[in-house]
Parts: C-alpha cells; sequence; structure tokens
C-alpha cells in the first residue's frame, strides 16, 4: 500500500515527525493511488493504530475554529456556490423551479439544491429531503414544512409576516434570520441551529423557547420535549451547505447515513459489526472510496461494493 515505514506513521501521529516525513505521509493520504477499499486484505496493524490514534487526538484538542489536518482529510479550500437567485452544489446540477402550487420537493440522495421562495427566502436542501412549501405566501405568516432531511434557511425580513417551518409537531418561528433544522428519519432528535438573528422553538405542550445566534437546541421527537439548549460550532453545523462532510467523534452509524443521502448509496450491514465506532474527519468533495479507505485503516470494519449498495462487515 505505501512504501513509508510504519514507524513514520507512528511519529506522524504522535506529532514527532520531521517536516520531511510529514510531507510523504500527507502526500501518501492525499495521492495514494490505490483506491480499492473493498478488499478483505487486512492492512498493517501499526499503520491502523497510526491513523486512528491521530483521528482521536484531533477529535480532542480544543482549537479555535476547530480544523483537522487539510492534508489527513483531503479538504480542499475552495468553496464553489453559484449565486444568482437558485444556486445549485456543483457535484450534482438540479435544476431548480417553484411549482405552481403547493407541493412536496423530494430531493434525491446524493445531490443538493437551493431553492429561492416567492418571498426572497433561500432554502438549501440535503440529499435525501423531503420539503413542503407554497408558490405564494399570501397570508398573514409564511409556513413551510421539512418534512425530514436537513434544511438551511436564509429568512427574508419581514416583521408583518413571520416565517415558520414546521416539523415533527415542532415549529420554529421567525422574522428573518438564518438558521438549520435537522430532522433526519429514523433519528429520534431534531436539531435547530441559529446562526444569525433569533428565533422562537415551539412544540406540542411545551414552553416557548427563544434562541440566540450560536446556540443549539435538541429535541426529543418521541418524549416531545426539548433535550438541551448548548452553545454551537455553526460553521460544523452549516458545512454540508457548502458541500463539506464533517465529523466530530460521530458514531459510524451516523457517519454512513450522512454518507448515503451525499452519494446516494445503500449501506447493508452484515453480521455484527460495532457501528459505535467514533469518527472524526473533514471531507471536501473526495471519492467515497477514500473515505471508506480511511475508516477501514481505523477501525475494524471493511466495505464491499455491488453497484450502489455497499456491506459493511466486520473484519476477520
Amino acid at each position: 500500500m505505501s512504501n513509508i515505514h510504519p514507524d513514520v506513521f507512528k511519529r506522524y501521529a504522535e506529532g514527532k515527525c520531521t517536516s520531511e516525513e510529514r510531507r510523504l505521509v500527507e502526500e501518501w493520504l492525499e495521492k495514494e493511488d490505490d483506491l480499492s477499499v473493498f478488499t478483505n486484505q487486512s492492512e498493517d496493524p501499526v499503520l491502523k493504530h497510526a491513523i486512528w490514534a491521530e483521528i482521536r487526538e484531533n477529535a480532542t484538542q480544543k482549537q479555535t475554529g476547530y480544523k483537522l489536518k487539510r492534508s489527513l482529510f483531503g479538504m480542499v479550500a475552495a468553496i464553489l456556490l453559484v449565486a444568482a437567485g437558485a444556486f445549485l452544489f456543483k457535484r450534482s446540477p438540479v435544476t431548480a423551479q417553484l411549482p405552481l402550487a403547493r407541493e412536496t420537493y423530494e430531493v434525491p440522495k446524493g445531490k443538493m439544491i437551493s431553492l429561492v421562495l416567492n418571498d426572497g427566502t433561500q432554502v438549501q436542501l440535503a440529499g435525501g429531503s423531503s420539503f413542503q412549501y407554497p408558490r405564494n405566501f399570501p397570508g398573514h405568516t409564511r409556513e413551510v414544512t421539512l418534512i425530514s432531511g436537513e434544511a438551511f434557511f436564509k429568512v427574508k425580513h419581514n416583521p408583518e409576516q413571520p416565517f415558520i417551518v414546521h416539523s415533527s409537531g415542532t415549529e420554529v418561528k421567525v422574522l428573518g434570520t438564518r438558521f438549520n433544522v435537522s430532522n433526519v428519519s429514523g433519528s429520534k432528535h431534531l436539531a435547530v441551529t441559529l446562526t444569525q438573528g433569533s428565533i422562537s422553538f415551539k412544540s406540542k405542550d411545551q414552553v416557548e423557547k427563544i434562541l440566540i445566534p450560536g446556540q443549539k437546541l435538541t429535541y426529543d421527537k418521541i418524549l416531545n420535549k426539548t433535550r438541551k439548549i448548548e452553545a454551537a460550532d455553526t460553521s460544523y453545523t452549516t458545512s454540508w451547505t457548502a458541500g463539506i462532510l464533517w465529523f466530530k467523534q460521530s458514531p459510524v452509524m451516523e457517519v454512513i447515513q450522512k454518507l448515503e443521502a451525499y452519494y446516494g448509496v445503500t449501506f447493508k450491514v452484515e453480521g455484527t459489526p460495532d457501528l459505535t465506532v467514533p469518527l472524526t474527519g473533514k471531507f471536501k468533495r473526495q471519492p467515497l472510496s477514500r473515505i471508506l479507505k480511511l475508516i477501514e485503516n481505523s477501525s475494524e470494519l471493511k466495505f464491499k461494493q455491488e453497484q450502489n449498495t455497499i456491506t459493511i462487515y466486520k473484519a476477520k
């Protein structure tokens, strides 16, 4: 897989390598030609330990802005969005046109799309999301529904006509602001993160809660109660809108759900692999094979692909 001695990887993970060794390792991580992750061959255990140690170390460091090593996770600096009323994610362009009447918009997995509503509000939808909205807002409020998935809203300010997002029996009410709503299908939690302005959150039989910029509210959809309101890294929460997959000690189960929506594939589990293993990484338009290879090198998990279906199993 590489001519680099395992001791170099170990020193890299411990932060004790020379500048030349760092260059070699990071060049390998970025340009490794062997991307065939679907193999039963065992990787060097020292290499696995080294990379996994690096991942854990980065996950526990407290850094302003929280940045992982660029080369380790293949992050590409440029963030490319086209702004012209409706701006589309470059990996999978989709032409968005507003319907003539209220409709439910289903975003295919593997795609991302942005809409501009009649009032000028911008809504960016992640792959696999289901969103309902009208063409016009003739009443005293502007109401839309995020049935499932994830959406980022840039609401056009209008104090005379509040904007309301309904999702799983809850509602987020705003006048003009920017916020993210995550209501992934199959997840017991709904999360609202405010990046700008002010919003109120209300659910069944609960007191209205006010969020300020930089706060995240987590709601339990099963118990119908707010679990917590906490400070949030908004750049992390909204990174998906720039086409970045960013994980911070995220269980593999959560990671593969994101990968399904992002790449339009389906994962199935074979046997009893440990899907609670935490993963930290930041990826910008990377091939799926490279991400899976990193997971394989960092855990006891293996992947096998047949067309758009990927089987995940425990390494023997």
